[in-house]
């Protein structure tokens, strides 16, 4: 498999001058507060990956060009500095790196023998709010009319039975039109007047080609209803089929010959609401009727199904970036869209990239994700129109309580060993996020669950162990007696007893140890909650203090190093 392992901004979107992000091959996850430069990140990957496919390639150095319109350079950079996109991709399996550049004289993402970015372009995908939005931001009074972002967002990644894509079909129609093919045969012939016959037969070849993707359109359009209704059941609707989605081609590609333009086909998405008699209604404008949460939900599903659904030559190189697509959502169904991404088998390849303004939903986020599997960055700008996003590693709350302890600020290093002591109780205690809505909870509280726990462990470990069907009772009776003496027992089961009393006097002794040491820290997080954790008791005598938060910060370590070895997930996340 083939990962970003480095990219490099100059002078481009809110980057000005060079910034390069190590993503060192990892799953990358950004915080930033709007106007952070985070969208830039997204417009730099989705602007490189379109590079490869573009036939003209002044749409490409366009973009990098001083005082053209379409220019994305950054506008307070120098006009005579150099502005580009460079990407290092590494093979995780050979570790052999390869560079590609864009900018206004470079384009090597199309070299013949090379298709790496081509087929990331086919692979990979891009998903932010406005996208989504798109899906049902349509006048109370229409219809929803989808064709725009099917030929924005889904079509060009999209290829028909004969591995043509649809949306090169679709521009070869609209663009490529009757009358641009009839003067361009004129001009090649060097006549004023095409012949009858020509002329006939470039109008039922153009005829044909508007008929075959009209076909090829429908055809997709068809087959994407059911994984689209698959998803959102699955995923959203807890299998009650209360909903379905309904996609369909009302209106077929057609050719004005008087405007010379294509009038573009019509893709319909109605939703069909579950009556109490069994029977479905249409609801033809659903987001008359619908919240934007549920509409939310409906999109991502037509979104992710089509992604999904998506055949792919090579996929050696993927990746997905998602950008604050989720806000219109409530945590919990957030929660749910991560976990379908984090989680699904059919998303273990790709190289994820998540963007985010809230940072509630980073560190839940950051919470299922830690391993070294995944990197964690904050961007920050300051208010000057001219500065330039400042990208630094996202620091634990651990990681922070120490900057601040070295740092000699104790009010605020107590405050982030309490934020690191909650969430670590919190991912113990609740390790798949059913309760994330649930409100408050004191620390108190979370430190006795987190003991209970431990203690419901204990037992739930000794039945998985030593309850066993398959030892008769009148057998295991025998453990509390000299069964090594008796001989109306056979050899295997002297030998399964032997077994089995050794077995439960290790765990006897694990346990113990083991609840030596949670009782241990548990008391010591007790105590030092009220006496260093708490914001509003903290000591006045400095050198104490010092101290204190010094055997504070041991005692969370040690509470971390144990809730890891104890934590197991009834969700395995990725």
């Amino acid at each position: 498999m083939k990962r970003i392992s480095k990219l490099t901004i100059n002078n481009f979107k809110a980057f000005k001058e060079r910034e390069t992000i190590s993503f060192d091959s990892k799953n990358i996850l950004v915080y930033g507060a709007n106007g952070s430069g985070k969208s830039s990140v997204y417009w730099t990957l989705y602007t490189f990956l379109q590079s490869s496919v573009k036939t003209d390639l002044g749409e490409v150095h366009k973009y990098f060009r001083l005082n053209d319109p379409q220019s994305l350079r950054n506008i307070h950079a120098e006009d005579t500095a150099d502005s580009f996109i460079e990407m290092e991709l590494d093979d995780t399996e050979s570790h052999i790196k390869q560079t590609y550049k864009i900018s206004e004289t470079i384009i090597n993402t199309q070299e013949p023998d090379d298709s790496n970015i081509k087929d990331a372009n086919q692979a990979s995908d891009f998903i932010n709010y406005r996208l989504l939005l798109n899906f049902y931001n349509s006048a109370h009074s229409e219809e929803i009319e989808l064709f725009s972002v099917f030929h924005r967002d889904i079509l060009p990644y999209f290829n028909n039975a004969n591995g043509e894509n649809l949306g090169v079909l679709y521009k070869r129609i609209s663009e490529n039109t009757l009358k641009n093919r009839r003067d361009a045969e004129k001009l090649e012939r060097n006549v004023n007047q095409l012949s009858p016959k020509t002329s006939s037969l470039l109008k039922r070849v153009y005829n044909t080609e508007i008929t075959n993707f009209n076909n090829d359109l429908r055809k997709f359009v068809v087959e994407l209803i059911q994984p689209a209704n698959n998803f959102l059941n699955n995923h959203f609707l807890n299998g009650d089929s209360s909903l379905k989605i309904s996609l369909s081609l009302d209106n077929d590609a057609s050719y004005n010959e008087r405007t010379n333009k294509i009038n573009p086909p019509s893709i319909k998405m109605t939703i069909e609401q579950l009556l109490e008699d069994g029977t479905y209604k249409i609801i033809y404008r659903p987001h008359s009727f619908l919240n934007e949460a549920r509409l939310t939900q409906i999109a991502i599903s037509v979104r992710l199904a089509a992604m999904l659904y998506r055949p792919q030559a090579n996929d050696l190189f993927k990746f997905l970036v998602l950008d604050d697509m989720l806000i219109s959502l409530d945590m919990s169904n957030r929660m749910t869209v991560v976990k379908i991404i984090l989680i699904d088998p059919a998303f273990a390849d790709y190289q994820l990239i998540i963007l985010t303004h809230d940072k509630a939903f980073f560190n839940l986020i950051k919470r299922k994700t830690i391993s070294q599997d995944w990197k964690y960055f904050d961007f920050v700008r300051d208010i000057h129109p001219a500065s330039k996003p400042k990208i630094s590693d996202s620091k634990t709350d651990l990681e922070k309580a120490k900057e601040y302890f070295e740092n000699k600020d104790f009010d605020g290093c107590a405050n982030f060993l309490r934020k690191e002591a909650e969430n670590l109780l919190t991912n113990y205690i609740d390790p798949d996020m059913n309760e994330i809505n649930a409100g408050f909870e004191t620390l108190s509280n979370k430190i006795n669950r987190a003991r209970n726990l431990v203690d419901e462990d204990a037992y739930t470990q000794f039945r998985k162990r030593f309850i066993k069907p398959s030892l008769p009772s009148n057998i295991l009776a025998e453990i509390a007696n000299d069964f090594e003496n008796n001989f109306t027992l056979t050899d295997n089961e002297r030998g399964r007893l032997r077994g089995l009393k050794s077995e439960v006097l290790q765990f006897t002794i694990q346990q113990n140890q083991q609840n030596a040491v949670s009782n241990n820290i548990l008391k010591d997080l007790a105590e030092l909650k009220d006496r260093i954790l708490n914001p509003h008791s903290h000591s006045n005598d400095l050198p104490l203090y010092e101290q204190e938060l010094k055997d504070a910060i041991a005692v969370v370590e040690e509470l971390k190093v144990f809730l890891g070895s104890k934590a197991q997930p009834k969700i395995k996340w990725k």
